[in-house]
């Protein structure tokens, strides 16, 4: 979506983008929360760590017959349970970005004319300003075609960039 707005020398363009409907595979997530087949399911998270200090302190592991928890109990398993196909690591990939904003005033001809200028135009660019989406990767609009995310992906980096047109 572009959007375009002028009045009286400034002009303003933005440019939108979005996607609706998409899922993505959290690699990142199952990667971690895997037990790599050890005898210690939390060795994977390095001797003086665990869950918690990876995922933050709200992270709860089922532990028995009506325990809430936010994920499955972490066992040792043969048969890698935490890469087969679970809905768990599916998210919604939905996002809205406003991608870039375009700002500029074009000086009145009878401030250019006495410099024997054309135009003289100032502007500034902001890309990449945000990004709304319910995916707990970086960036959404970074995943594979195949859906796959392994969250080790950076976020598309903001950047700002000023300048002049002078036409003589």
């Amino acid at each position: 979506m572009t959007h375009s707005f002028s009045w009286k020398g400034i002009t303003m363009d933005v440019l939108c983008t979005f996607f609706a409907g998409r899922k993505l595979w959290n690699g990142y997530l199952s990667d971690k929360l895997q037990d790599a087949g050890t005898s210690n399911p939390y060795a994977v998270w390095g001797p003086n760590s665990g869950p918690a200090s990876q995922f933050g302190s709200g992270v709860h592991f089922w532990n028995g017959a009506g325990s809430r928890a936010t994920y499955p109990a972490l066992v040792t398993n043969s048969v890698d349970k935490w890469h087969i196909a679970q809905s768990m690591f599916v998210e919604d990939a939905s996002f809205f970005r406003m991608k870039n904003i375009r700002l500029g005033y074009m000086l009145p001809e009878k401030w250019t004319m006495p410099a024997k200028l054309k135009s003289v135009r100032f502007y500034g660019m902001l890309d990449n300003v945000f990004i709304l989406s319910r995916a707990t990767v970086p960036d959404p609009e970074a995943v594979g075609y195949d859906g796959y995310s392994s969250g080790n992906d950076y976020p598309i980096p903001k950047k700002v960039t000023l300048g002049v047109d002078v036409i003589f």
